[in-house]
């Protein structure tokens, strides 16, 4: 009677954090525990791009206005090349997003979670995912969960390859599919200033679980990925 007890108090509780179905499930996002997913990869120049067509076309804003600050991405990366003009032609898609003010990443986290919830209008069991940036504490779970393994050899080997590494390549993925949580670039967190781990610019030494670095303006070398939690509506 008390192991039906104890069954029925567990499948109650698992049944409150009943994940969305499949197609609620965001693509190139890892899950991370129970209800919580990662981004895969760091947000991309393509995916910034995209919602600076959303945000010129359903709120009134000027595109230009969301546009990275590519003098100070040029200076960071050390290079004389029209970073504008490659931003245009797709240049940089596949690499992560820099030279972005923290208040436009909060809008752009707002402009995720207004698209998820226009896409789960029709789903019967309508739990939808929250985006967010990441706090420092989820360094803490990943680490406690075992989800990220040490850099690899080849990420020794060449740690700082100009500018920055394309987000597919597989020196810097982990065991659960995270591709370079520990370098690449340094990623936003919900705090304005605090940057979480490493970039191409810091050592493997300094770029661990756990490690900060503040930052001022928009930088070359500082990025964001998204968390994404089941939440009910």
């Amino acid at each position: 009677m008390i192991r039906f007890g104890l069954f029925s108090l567990l499948l109650l509780l698992a049944s409150s954090f009943v994940e969305p179905n499949k197609k609620q499930i965001p693509s190139h996002f890892v899950r991370i525990s129970f209800y919580r997913y990662l981004q895969q990869h760091e947000t991309t120049f393509k995916e910034w791009k995209t919602f600076m067509t959303y945000m010129s076309a359903n709120k009134g804003d000027r595109e230009d206005r969301y546009l990275p600050n590519f003098e100070q991405i040029a200076l960071d990366w050390k290079t004389k090349r029209n970073l504008n003009e490659m931003f245009e032609k797709g240049q940089l898609d596949s690499l992560p997003v820099v030279g972005i003010r923290y208040e436009d990443v909060l809008r752009y986290v707002n402009y995720k979670n207004e698209q998820d919830l226009l896409a789960q209008k029709s789903e019967s069991d309508f739990k939808r995912l929250k985006y967010s940036l990441p706090t420092p504490e989820m360094d803490t779970l990943l680490g406690n969960l075992g989800s990220i393994l040490l850099p690899t050899k080849m990420q020794k080997s060449i740690p700082n390859t100009f500018p920055v590494l394309p987000v597919h390549h597989s020196s810097g993925k982990t065991k659960r599919g995270i591709y370079f949580y520990h370098q690449n670039v340094a990623e936003m967190s919900e705090t304005k200033g605090i940057a979480l781990r490493g970039s191409y610019k810091s050592s493997l030494k300094d770029a661990g679980l756990g490690s900060t670095q503040n930052y001022f303006v928009p930088s070359g070398f500082i990025g964001f990925r998204l968390w994404a939690e089941v939440v009910e509506e």
